[in-house]
């Protein structure tokens, strides 16, 4: 049946009518589809309208908080930009200041160490000044009276030291004639005594001789009375060779020689004495800091009051020495000599001399004592190290003194 169907239906013009009749048999079925379909497009239609309805308004909404959010962030943009600008304001401010800051720290530093390096020199010249005015104020009105009178007693003086020297001189010459035979005949105790005595008159001499050479020194170039007011000596070099050549070989100097200069240093005082290279005071000399490879000084310490040794010298004297320089002292060893004084191996007078000088004339009074405690501690504040005592208790005349040794 469905090929006989088919044969008709391939028929080009029975088959051509035939699918006419078909389709239009079939029509009403297509309309009512399409009408299906229609009506389902119109359904989706309106659902698509209300969807676009609803998401127009969503868009609505949308662009208002675009609109509000474009609106924040141009806010925000201005608000970061004066951040900006204030960030930079106080950056700038920032920098300004800790570059004040830096320098006013750099002021602070130089003024501190201008303040450590002068105020004690300052405070030590003060000191120092105040008490030589004092001093001169005290003297002047005698001195001014008896200056005449003293002139003419230390010629006097100075002839009968010659005749007290003299004199001395023979005693113990006759003294060692007669010692032999006086030992022979005397008792170990008589010959102890004879060996103090003989000790005693070669102390004697040797002080008279240093007294007469004072004396003279005094005579000759001393100040007269409406000279003593202390002034600063002008620090000058005696014996320029000599200094240029140890400062080739390594500066060692030798502070406050007086009448005794050490061989090997350049010996400073503030007299021009036989072998003195250069004329200064102990706490100005023509040496620049750092430049000194040692620096000694004998018993010349104790002439110096705590303070201004304190404050004054012992700085100014590190400061010459250059790093790891040497440092050696003697002075008098007051732990010994009041030990010695207790067990009765020194008398008072002794005791009272060593300690505060013999004063005998103006340079010759002690302002100071020390034991090897005390001035290990007042080196270490002056800023010296490894200081150390190599002797101590060492007999000196009717003295006893110690060595000190410490590095810059």
């Amino acid at each position: 049946m469905k090929q006989a169907f088919k044969r008709i239906y391939d028929v080009p013009v029975i088959g051509y009518v035939l699918r006419i009749a078909i389709g239009f048999a079939k029509l009403p079925i297509y309309l009512r589809a399409h009408e299906e379909s229609l009506h389902g497009l119109q359904r989706w239609i309106a659902q698509a309208d209300a969807t676009m309805t609803h998401v127009s308004s969503r868009q609505d909404v949308a662009d208002s908080a675009m609109r509000s959010v474009e609106a924040i962030g141009v806010e925000a943009t201005r608000l970061a930009g004066e951040a900006h600008r204030q960030a930079t304001i106080v950056t700038h401010a920032h920098e300004s200041t800790a570059e004040r800051v830096y320098r006013c720290e750099a002021t602070i530093g130089r003024l501190q160490v201008g303040l450590d390096q002068h105020l004690p020199v300052v405070l030590g010249f003060i000191s120092s000044t105040a008490a030589t005015i004092r001093e001169f104020q005290r003297e002047q009105s005698s001195q001014l009276r008896a200056s005449a009178a003293m002139l003419e007693h230390l010629r006097d003086l100075d002839a009968r030291m010659k005749e007290a020297s003299e004199a001395i001189a023979e005693l113990r010459s006759a003294s060692a004639a007669t010692e032999g035979p006086v030992r022979e005949q005397a008792d170990p105790n008589l010959s102890t005594a004879i060996d103090e005595l003989r000790d005693h008159v070669a102390y004697l001499l040797q002080r008279v001789e240093f007294v007469r050479r004072e004396t003279l020194f005094e005579l000759r170039y001393g100040k007269s009375p409406s000279q003593t007011l202390p002034g600063k000596i002008e620090p000058r070099v005696v014996n320029e060779a000599k200094v240029a050549q140890a400062s080739r070989e390594g500066l060692r100097i030798n502070i406050g020689s007086g009448h005794i200069p050490v061989e090997g240093y350049v010996n400073v005082d503030v007299r021009e004495l036989p072998g003195v290279d250069v004329v200064a005071e102990a706490g100005q000399m023509p040496f620049d800091p750092g430049s000194i490879a040692e620096l000694h000084s004998a018993h010349l310490m104790e002439h110096f009051p705590r303070e201004q040794l304190r404050r004054e010298i012992l700085p100014y004297w590190k400061s010459l020495l250059r790093p790891a320089g040497v440092f050696r002292a003697v002075v008098p060893d007051a732990a010994t000599m009041i030990e010695k004084y207790k067990g009765g191996e020194l008398s008072w007078d002794d005791l009272r001399e060593v300690t505060f000088g013999s004063q005998d004339y103006a340079g010759d009074f002690h302002y100071d004592m020390f034991t090897p405690e005390s001035l290990k501690a007042l080196l270490e504040e002056a800023g010296f190290e490894d200081v150390s005592f190599p002797v101590t208790g060492r007999p000196n005349g009717r003295c006893y003194e110690m060595e000190v040794t410490a590095r810059a």
